[in-house]
C-alpha cells in the first residue's frame, strides 16, 4: 500500500503536467 500511494501521486502529477502543457 505504501508503494501504491506514491505511484498514484506521481501519475496525478504527470497527468496534471500534461494538462497544463496541453494547448487547451
Amino acid at each position: 500500500m505504501k508503494k501504491f500511494i506514491p505511484v498514484m501521486q506521481l501519475k496525478s502529477c504527470t497527468v496534471e503536467a500534461n494538462v497544463r502543457t496541453s494547448p487547451q
